[in-house]
Formats: structure tokens, sequence, C-alpha cells
């Protein structure tokens, strides 16, 4: 797609495509993934006790199902968008979140209402599949991940 090249973020690693789009992730994640994991080392182990070093690799678990909800958000923009006939650029994860790429303003109101919802709406719908984990793991490390 035009544009791309000067769209990849300085060093990010390029996880792969979603719906047509280069996925990547900024080194600003890892690091956070890192300090996510070691914040939540102690909660982890006061959970599930004698995990030892394990219990950072559960924080960076959960540090990747994180990632992962924001890219469905992220993934959910960018479909809309090139339903609606617009061309997309990168997805790109890093600490603060993630953002998607539109390479050309939104010509109609409707359009860019759509496009912007959707994330949302996937958030929402995230949060859902996520309260009825909760609801069926009353303990342990799976409720507290969600």
């Amino acid at each position: 797609m035009a544009g791309q090249r000067e769209l990849r973020p300085v060093g990010g690693l390029r996880l792969g495509h979603i719906a047509g789009s280069p996925v990547y992730v900024t080194p600003s994640w890892f690091l956070f993934a890192i300090m996510f994991a070691v914040i939540l080392g102690p909660t982890v182990d006061s959970i599930e006790p004698g995990l030892g070093g394990w219990k950072y690799l559960a924080g960076f678990a959960f540090a990747v199902v994180l990632l992962a909800s924001i890219l469905i958000h992220e993934a959910a923009h960018t479909t809309a968008a090139q339903k609606l006939g617009y061309e997309t650029g990168p997805i790109v994860l890093h600490f603060l979140g993630g953002h998607s790429t539109m390479l050309a303003e939104s010509t109609r109101p409707r359009d860019q209402f759509v496009v912007g919802i959707v994330g949302p709406l996937a958030s929402l719908s995230i949060a859902g599949v996520g309260f009825l984990a909760f609801l069926a793991h009353p303990t342990g490390l799976i409720h507290a991940a969600v």
C-alpha cells in the first residue's frame, strides 16, 4: 500500500498482517510488559504460591492478553475502514495502547462514526467474554487475569 514504508514504526517488530495491514509492536511495549510482569509477580505469588520465577512469566502472559485485546480493538477500526473503501496503513501496538491508520480522510461523517465506534464495541465484546470467564473461574490466575 502507498505510504506504509513511511508509517512503519522505528524499531518495530512486525508480527504479521490483519486484514491486509501490517501489525507492529514497538520496543516500548516490551518495556511495559517487563514492568507489568515484575509488578504483578507478587500478586501472582499470592494467588498461586510456590511458582518461583514462573510468577513473572504469568505476569508477562497477562501483558500479552492485554496486547491481544488492544490488537482486536485496533483491528476492528482497520477492518471497518477497509469495508467502507478506505486504504489503511499499519496497526502499531505500544506501551500506551495502540493505533491504526487510515491513509485518507473519511469523506462522510457516517463513515468516520462507524470506523470510530467499532473499536469500543470490540472492547465491550472482549469485556463481556472476560466477565463470563470471571464468573466461570471464581478463583485462581484466570480470575486474576480478567
